[in-house]
């Protein structure tokens, strides 16, 4: 059976003076990575020392590299990736500057401003933000898994003795197909985005391993 992983659905609606999840703004170069998360907003107050931040980073091209506050992230390079961080900040006004980075050099930066412990400063008068903007993102692969279950089911040699065999199924390689599809949306103040990304594999022993995965969120910036 197929695991589907369930929608992640936020609506954040503004509300007097309530903090929502927002989405940075985008930087000029529309070629760049996307970075988006909907644990942080802009600019915003925490009562914790702690914060578990979840931040979704794909692209056209192969991501190449991450960095979240000047320190390199590790992961298998791809075009739709996770970073998992935990942040403790200290008391007073803390940044976090995420940066991404493809295999053509396309980069963007985004900068989160959080107050902990601290009343929050009175934000910079707003720049222009009328314009309506949006950027849609697909992807498609075919890989050949040398041994989608991590088994080791290739005979070997270990000194004098050879270790061979019939190789079970489900050690034996398999084809695999993915596909994604990404679209971003701002106007004005507000940002949405949604998307859908899928992993199959041929043989049916691996059907467990198949994934779908569907993203959508919606924001407004204060």
């Amino acid at each position: 059976m197929k695991t589907f992983l369930a929608a992640l659905v936020i609506l954040a609606l503004l509300g007097g003076t309530m903090s929502t999840p927002t989405l940075a703004r985008e930087e000029e170069n529309k070629e760049a990575p996307e970075i988006l998360t909907t644990d942080l907003t802009r600019r915003q107050k925490v009562d914790a020392p702690q914060l578990d931040v979840s931040f979704v980073i794909f692209d056209d091209e192969v991501i190449a590299e991450v960095s979240v506050n000047g320190e390199k992230q590790k992961f298998i390079k791809a075009n739709t990736l996770t970073i998992n961080k935990r942040f403790t900040f200290k008391r007073g006004m803390n940044e976090i500057v995420v940066t991404a980075i493809d295999e053509k050099g396309n980069q963007r930066t985004k900068k989160y401003q959080v107050a902990f412990g601290v009343d929050l400063e009175e934000p910079p008068e707003p720049s222009d933000s009328s314009g309506f903007a949006w950027k849609i993102l697909g992807n498609v692969r075919y890989n050949h898994d040398t041994n989608p279950n991590n088994d080791l089911g290739l005979p070997v040699d270990t000194g004098d003795v050879s270790v061979e065999g019939q190789i079970a199924d489900d050690e034996q390689a398999d084809n695999q197909t993915a596909a994604s599809l990404m679209a971003v949306v701002t106007w004005g103040r507000f940002a949405g985005f949604a998307g859908y990304l899928q992993s199959n594999y041929t043989k049916e022993i691996y059907e467990p391993l198949n994934s779908e995965i569907i993203l959508a969120g919606l924001s407004y910036a204060q």
